[in-house]
């Protein structure tokens, strides 16, 4: 209830409340991994990476079989240049969950990072075949009731894929019936030309999404530049 509570408070901005509400949550179960990790989480997005990083490793102590604690301190590594042992932490995940694609991401993420272009491709090329596996349910849902909503309108549909990941698996989505009615928008290769020239932390803040994360205003510039010139493309020009 205390971490359920501090999420309540986090997502409204009002750290300090949820700060002690995490610190209260690991006082009543002292040999529990959850509030540590949320706790970590909320230091991270305040940007007190130590106290981040002392909440994350104390998670991991207590329980080393979690890949997502794991992920979230590799994460934390990862983002601060520390690929070697980002590395470390990455790997031992995926020993606990192989099909993940988040993990595969991060991983090529590092080896981009550090210049090891074999490894990249290597863990790129697993990454988005355990994405190309999986669709969401829920999300194949609402792409489908959205669609529904606006063809009754004669709206376009316009769907984005997140940055540096391929179009295809979106595209998928909708291939018994794509047509003029439906305009996706491909962010892989912008991104990825961006990301090559001027380094990772000039377009994202973290490693959220594995091999892409939020935006920084750069990113968020040349992700609505991109967008915006797609549907005067691909609407506008063509009526």
């Amino acid at each position: 209830a205390y971490i359920s509570l501090g999420w309540f408070y986090k997502d409204r901005l009002r750290f300090l409340e949820a700060e002690q509400l995490f610190k209260k949550a690991i006082e009543i179960k002292p040999g529990k991994d959850a509030a540590y990790i949320e706790l970590g989480r909320l230091y991270q997005s305040r940007g007190s990476l130590a106290g981040a990083e002392q909440a994350l490793k104390k998670a991991v102590a207590l329980n080393p079989n979690n890949s997502f604690t794991l992920n979230e301190l590799g994460s934390l590594y990862s983002g601060q240049g520390r690929f070697a042992e980002a590395e470390q932490l990455f790997k031992q995940a995926i020993e606990l969950d192989p099909g993940n694609a988040l993990l595969y991401g991060r991983l090529a993420l590092i080896y981009s990072e550090i210049g090891d272009q074999e490894l990249f491709k290597e863990y790129a090329e697993k990454a988005n075949r355990l994405r190309d596996e999986y669709y969401d349910f829920t999300t194949v849902k609402n792409y489908y009731r959205l669609k529904q909503i606006l063809d009754q309108r004669k709206i376009s549909l316009v769907c984005a894929q997140y940055p540096m990941r391929s179009i295809k698996p979106l595209k998928k989505i909708f291939e018994k019936e794509i047509g003029d009615s439906i305009v996706f928008v491909d962010n892989e290769g912008i991104f990825k030309g961006a990301v090559s020239k001027e380094g990772y932390q000039e377009y994202f803040v973290d490693m959220t999404g594995g091999n892409f994360g939020h935006c920084t205003s750069k990113g968020n510039q040349l992700l609505a530049r991109n967008i915006a010139s797609t549907i005067l493309k691909e609407v506008f020009m063509k009526r």
